[in-house]
């Protein structure tokens, strides 16, 4: 008998077979995973090293809580579910909806849209992903927003054109008011 008929034998995510020194990294039942983060958790914490040990921090609260490979994104997820940071955020952008059930027994649910807040929003998402100004008039854009509310109206991009101007405006005085209250001296650096 050859040794490799005696050694056991794991398949990692390629498919291909490990022995010895790599069966002690299964964890729960399969192997470890490496790379990229799969968990929708990770969108919320950021990990650090602190004193050599593996944490994360909460994005909203900054709370900073001990992960380790082997304990899985649960108590993440838990921390997430009892934020109130996070929560006080969602309250704002996110109004609780009111529910009803019709006669047919269908939800019907009751909400409260308002154009401004749609507009700052595709405003705020133009200037964050860089999109030209004139994808408000692309017409399947156009399909999108009137089919989840038929209360919106379209947008010129003159009209988000303000909306942007406006919010630079607004980012600007609050980093001026800030920077007149710093006691100390500020170099401010660009790269063009």
């Amino acid at each position: 008998m050859s040794s490799s008929l005696l050694t056991p034998h794991l398949m990692d995510d390629e498919g291909n077979q490990t022995q010895g020194e790599s069966a002690a990294s299964v964890t729960h039942g399969g192997l470890r995973r490496r790379g990229r983060l799969r968990s929708i958790v990770w969108e919320h914490f950021k990990k650090k090293k602190i004193n050599g040990i593996d944490k994360v921090v909460c994005n909203y609260c900054k709370n900073t809580l001990v992960v380790r490979s082997s304990d899985g994104t649960k108590h993440l997820h838990d921390h997430l579910k009892t934020c109130q940071v996070k929560k006080e955020i969602e309250a704002t952008e996110f109004p609780p909806a009111k529910k009803a059930t019709s006669e047919k027994g269908k939800t019907v649910v009751e909400t409260h849209f308002d154009p401004d807040v749609a507009r700052r929003k595709m405003a705020r998402a133009i200037v964050m992903h860089e999109y030209p100004l004139s994808i408000v008039e692309h017409q399947g854009l156009r399909d999108v927003m009137s089919s989840l509310n038929q209360l919106w109206e379209p947008v010129s991009r003159n009209t988000i054109k303000k909306e942007i101007l406006d919010m630079y405006e607004c980012e600007r005085a609050k980093y001026i008011s800030v920077l007149e209250q710093t006691q100390g001296r500020i170099a401010i650096t660009t790269d063009m």
